[in-house]
């Protein structure tokens, strides 16, 4: 997992997602140009039904039909002539009629006589006029109330995946922004302690190194919680780490837990922890914890009020502070050489000197 580029996998992650995007979109777009291929395909045509037409002549007339008995007097003239007969349909005719009642051919020279055998016709046929089936009129179907008329697509698994490639990079990133996660996309680093004593800023990654035991991750989150600084300010939990870490003989956890043995910060107020603490981390070489036994040798808190130890200590604290801090040692160990005889101030300057020969810097 420590080998694993997590950016490089979150960039890929987002252009996978923007390629599935496009291959959506060109998806849907080839979708809807056949569904409007197939709505046009789908429209009814209005060609005319196809009747088989039977052969008429050029100006089609009516089919005669033979009367089954002439009216009275129809085909007779008056009282004793003789009938007379059309030449074309030999149908009986009026003798004053100028067109035939049965054919309707005009009468030119009746036959007086009926002819011995008919004229035969050729049968002529109504023609058949074709008719166009009546199409009915495609009604949109109305779309109900609150609808437009467009079908809502349902959504498949490609949909819900393109949602997820999408979705789950955009969380990835703003998880990244807010720097909520972070300890999650990158291994906390060996060791704290290759930072000297760089605050840390991610409380996360700064627990995972003090739950592996990193005595400098355990002081800093100790100091975190002494100073509420990205954590809420809890001083018993200060203390539980910076015990953790000094027990491990870190000089600046023992130095800050030494201080709150002294103000009673999470802990019951004793003076006499605060001067093992300190002594601890005044071995060590902790300018910080020096000047505090400078302090506590003064004033007789915890132990023995010695103005000799006290110069000693501010001395040493002086020797390696710089700054602010070096003054307040150098003015601090001056006001008790102040009060101390030539023989006194003799003896603490060699008792720091021994110090500082044992314990070379």
């Amino acid at each position: 997992m420590s080998d694993i580029d997590w950016g490089k996998v979150l960039l890929a992650t987002i252009q996978g997602g923007l390629i599935g995007i496009g291959l959506y979109y060109v998806t849907r777009w080839q979708q809807r140009r056949k569904e409007k291929a197939a709505s046009q395909s789908d429209v009814p045509s209005t060609s005319p039904v196809t009747t088989e037409r039977l052969a008429s002549p050029a100006s089609p007339t009516p089919t005669p039909v033979a009367p089954e008995s002439s009216p009275p007097n129809s085909a007779t003239g008056s009282d004793g002539e003789e009938p007379q007969y059309c030449s074309q349909c030999n149908q009986p005719v009026v003798a004053t009629a100028k067109f035939c009642g049965g054919c309707g051919a005009a009468i030119q020279s009746p036959v007086v006589q009926k002819p011995s055998a008919p004229i035969l016709r050729s049968p002529r046929l109504v023609p058949v006029t074709p008719t166009p089936a009546p199409v009915e009129d495609a009604q949109p179907a109305t779309p109900p109330a609150g609808n437009t008329g467009r079908t809502k697509p349902r959504w498949g698994a490609l949909e819900w995946g393109m949602v997820a490639v999408v979705v789950i990079p955009i969380i990835l990133v703003v998880l990244l922004i807010i720097g909520g996660v972070g300890g999650f996309f990158e291994q906390p680093p060996a060791s704290y302690a290759e930072r000297g004593n760089t605050a840390a800023t991610d409380p996360i990654r700064l627990r995972l190194e003090a739950n592996q035991g990193d005595a400098t991750a355990q002081y800093q989150l100790g100091s975190m919680y002494a100073l509420g600084n990205g954590v809420p300010q809890d001083d018993a939990e200060a203390v539980r780490w910076y015990r953790l870490a000094a027990d491990q003989g870190n000089p600046l956890a023992q130095t800050n837990l030494g201080y709150m043995y002294s103000t009673g910060r999470g802990v019951p107020q004793n003076d006499v922890q605060a001067v093992r603490w300190n002594r601890l981390a005044a071995d060590q070489g902790s300018p910080t914890a020096q000047s505090n036994l400078g302090y506590m040798y003064s004033t007789g808190q915890g132990v023995s009020q010695d103005p000799v130890q006290a110069y000693k200590w501010y001395s040493l604290a002086a020797a390696q502070s710089t700054g602010t801090d070096r003054d307040d040692a150098v003015e601090a160990r001056d006001e008790i050489a102040n009060r101390l005889t030539p023989a006194q101030r003799a003896e603490a300057q060699r008792l720091a000197r021994e110090w500082d020969e044992a314990h070379p810097r």
